[in-house]
C-alpha cells in the first residue's frame, strides 16, 4: 500500500481507489493474480497512460488489467495542489 504524508494526497488516493473499484470491468474467466499499475492523469482527470510495475507473471492477465484500468477514465479531478501529470499507483488483486 502507498504511503502518503500529506491527507489530502491519501484522500485523493482513496477516492480513486473507490473510482477503479466501482467502475473495473469484470474480468473473464482465466484472469487472475495480483497486479501493480502506474496510471498516469492528465488534463485534470484523464489517464493517459497506465504501466506495469509488477507483473502477474501472466501475459493476458497484466493486459486486461491495464486495458481495464484505462476504461475508467475520466477519474475524479487531480486536486490543484499537486503537479500534473500525477501517478497513481494501485495493486489490483483479481480471484478466479
Amino acid at each position: 500500500e502507498e504511503e502518503f504524508s500529506d491527507p489530502l494526497e491519501r484522500a485523493y488516493y482513496e477516492l480513486l481507489v473507490a473510482h477503479l473499484n466501482a467502475r473495473l470491468p469484470a474480468h473473464p474467466k482465466g484472469i487472475s493474480g495480483k497486479v501493480r499499475l502506474e496510471i498516469k492523469i492528465q488534463y485534470g482527470s484523464v489517464i493517459t497512460g497506465v504501466n506495469i510495475i509488477d507483473s502477474s507473471g501472466n501475459a493476458a492477465t497484466d493486459q486486461w488489467a491495464r486495458k481495464a484500468a484505462l476504461s475508467v477514465s475520466p477519474v475524479p479531478p487531480v486536486p490543484e495542489k499537486f503537479a500534473q501529470p500525477y501517478y497513481f499507483r494501485p495493486t489490483l488483486v483479481l480471484t478466479p
